[in-house]
């Protein structure tokens, strides 16, 4: 059924009331079928009219911002440097209290790096084919060394699972004076 409203037209400079008959029509946000109270109704409420303002908006503001920054790039950089600098204790101590608050997956994720940085993701597969300290058999405090040095060379020959104290050992250079039998033959090349 149509409904029909008193419209006001303005004809010569004269206005003008006649009835206007209205029928169903899509919203333009959420495309939902809804009879309007005014001839200009575009939105079936005022909701879908304040989400549609804000998108257009949103793309007006994002626009204006990437022209700006395409002609100041410079001066934005400086900007934000300088807004971060301006009280670096107060971002270090946001970033201090993210990492306290979720250290387990900060943790997760920093070993996660490391693995890929200095073994190239194979520290977990060392760990796994042994579990244990290859020098003295020990399960406590493991880590992987490079056997030749050189952390570049991430191949399983030359990764090798030793504890904290071992590893310790491996780099100390009394401990090549000693000429330890095992450790020469097994642990560096």
């Amino acid at each position: 059924m149509k409904k029909a409203i008193l419209g006001t037209f303005y004809v010569d400079g004269k206005k003008i009331r006649r009835p206007v008959f209205l029928e169903e029509r899509k919203c333009d946000e959420c495309n939902k079928w809804f009879e309007p109270k005014r001839i200009n109704s575009k939105y079936c409420s005022r909701e879908c009219g304040q989400i549609s303002e804000r998108k257009r908006n949103y793309e007006r503001i994002l626009k204006n911002a990437k022209k700006w920054y395409q002609a100041n790039k410079e001066k934005a950089k400086k900007r934000r440097r300088e807004y971060y600098w301006k009280d670096p204790e107060k971002w270090l101590g946001k970033s201090r209290e993210y990492r306290e608050n979720n250290s387990e997956h900060v943790h997760k994720i920093n070993q996660e790096c490391k693995d890929v940085a200095r073994f190239g993701g194979l520290r977990k597969k060392v760990f796994e084919a042994t579990g244990y300290c290859e020098m003295c058999n020990s399960i406590a405090n493991l880590l992987v060394h490079h056997k030749d040095g050189d952390n570049t060379n991430n191949e399983m020959s030359n990764l090798v699972v030793l504890c904290r104290s071992c590893h310790l050992k491996t780099h100390d250079p009394l401990f090549f004076r000693w000429g330890h039998p095992t450790f020469k033959e097994n642990y560096h090349d």
